[in-house]
């Protein structure tokens, strides 16, 4: 079984910015560039949102706020 954290080291820093939003990266990056790397944006990342979040969002950079279930497939 693949563990969650294993799978995002594979994202690159623009999926990673996708993610995060790119405001606050860009916001991260003026404030100290050596932080806004790819393993600090991981590592924020799966702080500021639990995988299961993630993986449950339609939408890159978006949480997903659907309390009444899981997602729907699209057609």
């Amino acid at each position: 079984m693949v563990n969650f954290s294993d799978l995002l080291s594979r994202a690159d820093a623009a999926l990673l910015q996708e993610l995060i939003g790119p405001g606050v990266v860009q916001l991260l990056f003026a404030l100290d560039p050596e932080n806004a790397g790819p393993a600090s944006l991981r590592s924020m990342l799966l702080g500021m949102r639990p995988a299961a979040e993630l993986l449950l969002s339609k939408r890159p950079g978006r949480a997903s706020s659907n309390s009444s279930g899981p997602p729907r497939p699209t057609r």
